[in-house]
């Protein structure tokens, strides 16, 4: 059974969403580890600056808490400028993300808007078909510009196949020097003016070189282009013609059905939809651009923080702390084998979720691929118009396995796409192709309307525009046809 586009491009939205908010777990996940980590460190510090008062001399207890406070103080700034950046990355993530989800719901509403209007457009256009074929005047003149229409491809093929012809041949007799003496003396026509021996002469020449054969064939080759391309040209003239006698009879009956108003709230909304895509594929650049410095921010540092971090552990390994923690575990006073124990389970702590929080991010970066991933094809979706109602997708395509298969990485971006476009369809309008008028339109570059305000509503834009009623992509170059619209 197919499947509508709209329902397609439903199911990706659906699929975006569910990744969206598996980001957002994971990305939750680290952020909690990372303030935990950061509060486990402030412990710690506390810790060995109570053993540091209870066991060691004054003077060392105080040097042992400066130096803790101001080597973990660095390390903690350090770590905080890292988290406040990455702060300001995520905000400006979700404010991107919220931009592009408010314009896609646009876009929605002006696809929604759009199909509506050519659906009024197509209804219209069946009422003027219905009055203007009652008109004896114009289904006569349109019954002569129709015929003489149709003929005008089969006119053009088959000039420029004469005109191939002569580019292909019309060389070989131009490199036959005894030909062309012939012809320069124009042998065989009234311009040939020999006398007695020369004139003997030239008609032995000719009979060696089969010139009447080869100046018939020749005269064709460099005359019959040139005629058919002028009898075509006074024909598209006269086609012309015929038009402007049509074009009157047909803006009256437009203006009068509203058609060249419906035909400008179309161009405006397509208009406008070219817009809203703009900025969406612009909020999604912005939105790769942070989360690709989050990355960044996230799995590198430099050399200050670098040392700062050794410093901090080389600190905790030294003598000092060594010294303090000897001297707390060979006392029978209970407090500190609690501050010991805990200090351990601090650093036992630390290192853990260290450990783990690489695994996390690395599980949230790679949903933040997929994330992408899905909305690279939902905004293609939509460039490309599969959203448009008369869209639809035959029965070959399981939209919900391809996404499954692409987000679980077993097909890249372009065969998820052809897997998605090879099933992809547009149900065509409706054409009246048995008027006149429809096949008028259809086939000529007419939709410009004799008064000026079907002229200015009417013209060539990107869909109802430069064209007719025509099973073509939109009103443009073809007019109400099975495209997106105006």
């Amino acid at each position: 059974m197919s499947r509508s586009g709209k329902d397609v491009y439903s199911a990706i939205g659906r699929q975006v969403t569910e990744a969206q908010s598996e980001y957002d777990q994971l990305n939750n996940v680290v952020t909690r580890a990372e303030r935990e980590i950061e509060q486990l460190a402030e412990q710690r510090e506390s810790v060995l600056s109570n053993l540091a008062s209870i066991y060691l001399p004054e003077l060392t207890a105080d040097s042992v808490k400066t130096t803790l406070k101001e080597v973990q103080s660095t390390v903690q700034q350090l770590f905080k400028d890292k988290q406040k950046r990455r702060s300001e990355l995520q905000e400006a993530m979700d404010r991107a993300q919220k931009r592009r989800t408010e314009l896609e719901a646009q876009a929605v509403q002006l696809t929604g808007t759009i199909d509506n209007l050519v659906d009024q457009a197509e209804e219209i256009q069946g009422k003027v078909v219905a009055e203007i074929e009652l008109d004896p005047r114009y289904k006569e003149i349109s019954q002569r510009e129709n015929s003489m229409l149709a003929r005008i491809p089969g006119d053009e093929a088959e000039l420029k196949t004469r005109q191939d012809e002569a580019a292909r041949h019309l060389p070989q007799f131009k490199n036959d020097r005894l030909f062309m003496y012939l012809v320069s003396k124009g042998f065989g026509t009234d311009r040939y003016s020999g006398r007695g021996i020369f004139r003997n002469l030239d008609r032995m020449l000719a009979q060696y070189n089969r010139f009447s054969v080869k100046f018939e064939r020749y005269t064709n080759l460099q005359t019959m282009p040139a005629l058919m391309a002028e009898n075509l040209e006074l024909r598209k003239r006269e086609i012309a013609g015929l038009k402007e006698q049509l074009d009157p009879i047909e803006n009256t009956v437009e203006e009068r059905y509203g058609l060249p108003k419906v035909l400008k709230e179309g161009k405006d909304a397509e208009q406008q939809l070219a817009r809203t895509r703009e900025q969406i594929e612009a909020a999604e650049r912005e939105y790769k651009g942070l989360a690709a410095e989050l990355k960044g921010h996230d799995s590198t540092k430099d050399s200050y923080h670098q040392d700062a971090v050794g410093k901090l552990k080389a600190y905790l390994k030294g003598e000092d702390i060594a010294d303090l923690k000897r001297r707390a575990l060979k006392t029978p006073d209970a407090r500190d084998d609690n501050l010991v124990s805990k200090l351990e389970d601090t650093d036992a702590n630390v290192r853990r979720l260290k450990n783990d929080i690489k695994e996390k991010r690395q599980k949230r970066d790679a949903a933040l691929d997929r994330l992408q991933d899905i909305q690279d094809i939902h905004t293609r979706f939509s460039r490309e118009d599969y959203d448009h109602s008369r869209s639809y997708f035959d029965n070959g395509l399981d939209i919900d396995d391809v996404l499954t298969g692409y987000m679980l990485g077993r097909m890249s971006n372009d065969e998820a796409w052809r897997s998605i476009s090879s099933h992809h369809h547009r149900r065509p309008a409706e054409t009246h192709s048995s008027s006149s008028y429809g096949s008028r339109r259809s086939s000529w570059d007419s939709y410009s309307g004799g008064s000026s305000s079907s002229s200015s509503s009417s013209g060539s834009f990107g869909g109802f525009g430069g064209g007719g009623f025509s099973s073509g992509g939109g009103f443009g170059g073809g007019g109400f046809s099975s495209g997106r619209g105006f």
